[in-house]
């Protein structure tokens, strides 16, 4: 969806205050009219894609209810909100969320912390990963299902991610060390002047539904 668009080159931090300017700026419309306008416009710009274009239609039609019957508009307010994040979502990469960590946790937080974080971030995935490597071999070999099979593989799959698990946490705490001497791995943030020009948009649609949408 949407690639090599100059979104991919806005901020992850600007993406952030963004976020939460879009936010407000949907808790603040009261108008319905002008409500299914924005609405409108999602679904214009993504009635190419299945969901994310699905979810603006039904707003935009609860919308159109909503001027008669006010009180359902806040669940169009809840599809236009979910439909951004997930606009949003196409647009953070790894290195962005990679610099959040290390700026963040690695500068503030304990051993033990860290390690919480890491294994609620990696240890799913992992566990995914595994599962469908290992279950593919059965698959493609047409293999029949034994007895416990898929307990079997559970144990298996999830003793092999908890190996996995503890070399990625051993790299992230000499990170979190090393971190408090210089930058490690992902480039820094800086802001370009289309992260001004995004977060302009975002603060110009904020003054607007103040003026006019509440």
């Amino acid at each position: 969806m949407f690639k090599h668009t100059l979104l991919d080159s806005v901020n992850i931090f600007c993406k952030a205050i963004a976020l939460y300017f879009f936010t407000i700026s949907i808790i603040f419309i009261q108008d319905s009219v002008f409500f299914m306008i924005v609405s409108f416009f999602f679904f214009a710009l993504l009635h190419r894609h299945r969901y994310t274009g699905m979810m603006s239609l039904i707003a935009t039609l609860i919308t159109i209810v909503a001027i008669f019957y006010p009180q359902l508009l806040w669940i169009s307010k809840i599809l236009i909100l979910i439909v951004y994040v997930c606009l949003l979502t196409k647009f953070i990469h790894a290195p962005m969320i990679k610099y959040i960590f290390e700026k963040t946790f690695y500068r503030f937080q304990s051993r033990s912390f860290t390690t919480f974080i890491v294994t609620i971030i990696y240890f799913p995935g992992l566990l995914k990963k595994n599962w469908c490597k290992i279950d593919s071999v059965r698959k493609n070999y047409g293999l029949n299902e034994k007895k416990n099979y898929y307990m079997n593989l559970l144990k298996r799959v999830f003793r092999i991610s908890v190996s996995e698990l503890k070399e990625i946490v051993l790299l992230h705490k000499l990170r979190l060390y090393n971190c408090k001497k210089e930058r490690t791995f992902v480039d820094e943030v800086h802001w370009e002047k289309w992260d001004t020009s995004y977060l302009c948009v975002h603060i110009l649609f904020f003054l607007v539904v103040v003026v006019w949408g509440r």
